[in-house]
């Protein structure tokens, strides 16, 4: 994401008025099955983008507020946070409304709800002798990156506060053969197991034999027009 692209911070909480404008892209999409291709018109064509693609802003933790004071608010914001990185939920923290907390009522809580996330590479594996796992190469490596969304409720908005700064790459080769896949194949997947299809059936789709004509196709439809 280019920095020109970005809002400029110069308050604590400043608005964002289109999540887009902040959040990474989809690393992911759907590609137009080309002309002359053989594969099944629900054979899995959806191409990943490798490469830095993640924001740099100007400051570390990055804060801002976004639209809306609801709930649903901040789940479509953390939706659209989790189309790059499956964040891992930490922390969920729900108070109940101030007319229907009365008891400590000079001390309520200053937020309506909080959820926190986490990097999927926090902290570092844990190691079983004599056990399979020692093979397993893990996706943890201490990474400290985070993002918490919350209703504060002296101003009725929904802030953030992200420390977007990874120790490593989440959108490389490396990282995306030991994460967790992306959600659209997630959905993918479950629209065809939904469909009735057993495994050996999915696994055939997901091998498309034209891929290399998929992505060729996609590299070229993908280009800006000047």
């Amino acid at each position: 994401m280019e920095s020109n692209h970005l809002p400029v911070f110069t308050t604590n909480y400043p608005l964002v008025s289109n999540i887009l404008d902040v959040v990474p892209p989809s690393s992911t999409h759907e590609v137009p099955v080309p002309a002359g291709v053989t594969s099944a018109p629900n054979a899995l064509c959806l191409v990943c983008h490798l490469g830095p693609i993640h924001p740099n802003f100007p400051h570390h933790p990055v804060q801002f507020t976004i639209p809306g004071s609801k709930l649903s608010d901040a789940q479509a914001f953390v939706h659209a946070m989790c189309a790059t990185i499956r964040w891992n939920l930490n922390r969920a923290t729900h108070h109940p409304p101030p007319d229907t907390d009365a008891s400590n009522s000079n001390r309520r809580p200053t937020n309506q709800f909080k959820l926190e996330y986490t990097c999927p590479s926090r902290g570092f594996p844990t190691l079983t002798p004599n056990t399979r796992k020692k093979e397993h190469t893990s996706a943890r490596c201490g990474c400290n990156a985070r993002f918490s969304i919350f209703l504060h409720r002296p101003s009725a908005s929904i802030r953030v506060e992200w420390h977007w700064k990874h120790n490593h790459n989440p959108n490389s080769h490396a990282e995306m053969l030991i994460t967790r896949a992306p959600i659209v194949v997630d959905d993918w997947l479950k629209a065809r197991v939904d469909s009735g299809l057993l495994w050996p059936k999915i696994n055939a789709l997901i091998r498309t034999p034209d891929i290399g004509r998929v992505c060729n196709f996609f590299f070229l439809f993908s280009q800006p027009a000047y």
